[in-house]
């Protein structure tokens, strides 16, 4: 019988959820629509990003939609899966503003990982979302946001995704055509195609960024643009199988990764099939920075098997790489067996003076192996780092002829500052080093146009690598290039070499110890006019700046835990000036050690009452309470007044960079006593044990009537306020008493009941009717009934019970316990 009617179960259970589903669609979605948790999912709000979802998903649209989440809604605690939407295109586009609300996700799925997956979805747009990858104790793994399956068109801008600073590479940012499990694993048979990854913060994890395709399927026209990728372990960029690929503009760093010692790095890798791909203006510094005794490999732009052909170089442009520390082995750029590439007006700096790599490593300005048809062409290499590791600014590995033949080198400054050797130089090719860039000329015949000179960067120590000597000035050859790193025209004539454009050579000393504080700017004196000067958040000078004959100028305002330059240079003579000196200066956060105390002794009080929950008040922060894990409406003073019970914690805010949590505090509502009273024999009593009692007559204390029973000597309305083991107090009912009425009855024994136990209906002999009330042990009344002598106790479960006797008037005769089988 079961299994012929199991199929039209089936049925009926797949008709049922569709229908139900189907409620909720009234026609396509159009316009805007908010996401709050707070609220429920009605009119034109959902309560999660799962059922505005799950609209689009069933409903489409018929015109741009935009869901924007409630501020201090979050945080969501959920994953995301976009499928394709109907209807969706390049006008009617479906965007989720995140307001800065955080969705998080914990993996216990071992074959899906992201948080957020646009499963073949198009024309989606995620902006201001903070995202965390978090994985959980069964898997240890996180993707933020995931494209697959042919999803194409769709726009990832301003999210900040947080991955930790675990060592393992299963965390990953954003990916691209990969599978479920994987950041590098491509999915088979899709590709996904003209998406936009810009202006995203990628913190922590093994890889930022990946764009996966095959030799047979590549993902076309991806663009990776101006995103902060830091704290990566493995990647910060990483694409395979990629045609037409942007990666332009990105800064890269690792201030705070402090494991990985041992592990190899690159900030930018392009593997297997890529071609027709532009790695341009990005900035890639710091490193190791956190990691003195790094001893891994680590490379700043690094190809590998390319692939490209006549027609489809990939060029790598306008980059600047410098401070990459450690002890390890460095390479800038690292090329392998890759063929038809163009690097051009990159800057290389391998400066670090202090590092102790040992003889075993190798410190490469570039390095190429396997290079055919290579150009390098107008870039600046300078190689000063500290330590025994062999040092070059080019090496050509174990080039063969014909690779050697087709690789072009010219107009470069490739500078050599560190101790000249056997094993150190310009240049090493087969097995040779060529210790000076006329060694190299000889021995190559490459690099004719080149030359070996310090560049004289403007401010290394803070990454402005900006040449001020006039030995470089105009070395280059046209390109074709129309800007620099910083977007300032090349000359089409005579380009400089390497990321900056630098223009006019100074004509006077430019100012030195050029210091940015909270309240001051300030730099030496020079023989000049005067100066001029700029403070901002741009790491690139301006093209002109406020004139001061001053070596001063005050300063406030500064937002904390934000990283402001100070641009200076000095006026020469003829309206000429000196090269643009830059500082940098962290604003500090100085946040107070932020504790909750409260105005009572204990988080833990009685119901009724109230705490004050205080932090630290500082002028210029800004608070935020939260309430077991999400924000309270209208919280934001340092100061919190509640009489609920919850786990409360207090956010402060200096600036967008500088917030901090307080540990959570714990408040307790304790409830308050219900004692229940009995009358007997002419003697109250009490039905539970307290710590204290107080008899009242008219709600007046009476003197000296503090016991568990108090026998009345004159009649009125009396009540006990009790006091339990918590200090909590608690009033019971009033009861009036009437010794004339008691008298009607001819006292309590007169009055019988039976049977009791009982499973049912109570029956009570007395000489008059009584009223009768049934109250459970917390004192609530349940029953009750007038001028008889039976009630029916069969629909209350099985329990004690107390059957309180009155009187016609009221006064209560007798309390009697009975059991209910």
């Amino acid at each position: 019988m079961y299994r012929k009617l199991r199929p039209t179960l089936t049925i009926l259970c797949v008709l049922f959820f569709v229908f139900s589903k189907a409620q909720i669609c009234n026609g396509p979605l159009n316009g805007n629509y908010t996401i709050n948790k707070l609220q429920p999912t009605s009119g034109g709000n959902f309560n999660s990003f799962s059922d505005a979802v799950a609209a689009l998903n069933l409903c489409g649209v018929s015109g741009p939609v935009l869901f924007t989440v409630t501020q201090g809604s979050g945080p969501y605690n959920e994953r995301v899966v976009i499928n394709p939407v109907n209807n969706a295109s390049a006008t009617n586009t479906v965007t989720f503003s995140g307001n800065g609300e955080t969705i998080s996700y914990g993996t216990t799925d071992t074959a899906e990982h992201a948080t957020i997956k646009l499963n073949g979805a198009d024309h989606i747009v995620l902006e201001h979302l903070v995202i965390n990858a978090i994985g959980s104790t069964a898997v240890k793994a996180g993707i933020g946001i995931q494209l697959s399956n042919r999803a194409d068109s769709n726009v990832i801008s301003q999210c900040s995704i947080n991955l930790g600073l675990s060592t393992t590479t299963a965390f990953a940012g954003i990916t691209i055509n990969t599978t479920g499990a994987s950041a590098t694993t491509a999915m088979t048979g899709s590709t996904c195609n003209g998406n936009l990854i810009m202006d995203d913060t990628v913190n922590g994890g093994g890889y930022s960024i990946t764009t996966v395709g095959t030799a047979t399927a590549t993902n076309k026209n991806n663009q990776i643009i101006g995103n902060y990728l830091l704290n990566n372990s493995a990647y910060g960029v990483y694409s395979v199988g990629s045609e037409n690929l942007l990666v332009e503009a990105n800064n890269i760093t690792r201030p705070d990764r402090t494991a990985n010692v041992t592990n190899n790095f690159a900030a930018i890798q392009l593997g297997a099939y890529n071609r027709s791909s532009k790695v341009s203006k990005n900035i890639i510094h710091n490193l190791l920075i956190s990691i003195a005794a790094g001893v891994g490999k680590i490379y700043g732009i690094s190809l590998s098997s390319c692939k490209a052909t006549l027609g489809n170089e990939n060029e790598i442009s306008n980059n600047l790489v410098y401070d990459l520390r450690g002890n390890g082995s460095v390479a800038g750029i690292y090329h392998t067996a890759s063929e038809f590439t163009f690097y051009y007006h990159n800057t290389i700096s391998l400066d670090h003076a202090a590092s102790t790599a040992a003889a075993s490593t190798f410190t490469k300005g570039a390095h190429f192996d396997g290079a055919q048809s290579v150009r390098f062409i107008d870039n600046i290499i300078t190689v000063s780092r500290g330590g025994a590791s062999a040092k070059t600014c080019i090496d050509f590995g174990t080039m063969s002829a014909v690779q050697m033949n087709s690789f072009v080198s010219d107009n470069n400054d490739l500078y050599y500052g560190a101790a000249q050797s056997a094993t150190n130089g310009v240049g090493y090719a087969g097995s040779s080093v060529y210790v000076t860039l006329n060694d190299w000329q000889t021995a190559l015949s490459k690099d004719v146009h080149s030359v070996s000179f310090d560049p004289q960067y403007s401010n290394a120590a803070v990454g402005y690598l900006l040449p001020t000597s006039l030995s470089i000035d105009n070395i280059g050859q046209p390109l074709g290039l129309t800007t620099d790193i910083a977007g300032n025209a090349r000359s089409s004539a005579a380009p400089d070499a390497g990321a900056y454009e630098f223009g006019t050579i100074p004509f006077c000393n430019a100012p030195a110890n050029v210091t940015l504080t909270d309240s001051i700017a300030f730099w030496n004196a020079t023989a000049a006019s005067g100066y001029e000067y700029s403070i901002d958040q741009n790491l690139y000078a301006p093209a002109s700046g406020t004139n001061t004959t001053d070596t001063f100028t005050l300063v406030n305002n500064l937002t904390r835990g934000a990283v402001y330059y100070l641009h200076v240079r000095a006026n020469c003579s003829a309206g000429l000036n000196s090269a643009w000196v830059t500082s940098a200066y962290f604003v500090p956060c100085n946040l107070p050690q932020l504790i909750i105390t409260g105005s009572r002794d204990s988080f833990t009080f009685c119901q009724g009452d109230s705490i004050l929950l205080k932090g630290n008040v500082n002028p210029g922060y800004t608070y935020q309470w939260r309430k077991n894990g999400s924000k309270i409406s209208g919280a934001t003073n340092a100061n919190y007044m509640t009489h609920l019970a919850g786990v409360y914690e207090l956010i402060v805010a200096a600036g967008p960079n500088c917030i901090d949590t307080s540990a959570s505090v714990n408040v307790v509502v304790m409830p308050l006593p219900v004692p229940v009273i009995s009358y007997n024999n002419g003697t109250f009593s009490v039905d539970q044990h307290y710590s204290s009692y107080q008899w009242k007559l008219s709600g007046n204390a009476i003197s000296g009537a503090t016991d568990s029973t108090y026998t009345p000597p004159q009649k009125g309305t009396y009540s006990v306020t009790v006091t339990n083991a918590n200090g909590c107090t608690g009033t019971s009912a009033k009861t009036t008493i009437n010794t004339t009425g008691v008298e009607e009855i001819s006292g309590a024994d007169a009055i019988a009941v039976y049977p009791n136990p009982t499973s049912g209906i109570i029956q009570l002999q007395a000489k008059a009717p009584l009223i009768i009330s049934v109250f459970n042990s917390e004192g609530k009344i349940l029953l009750k009934g007038e001028n008889g002598l039976q009630i029916d106790l069969s629909m209350l479960p099985a329990g004690l019970y107390w059957l309180r006797l009155a009187n016609k008037e009221g006064i209560t005769v007798k309390t009697i316990p009975v059991t209910k089988n």
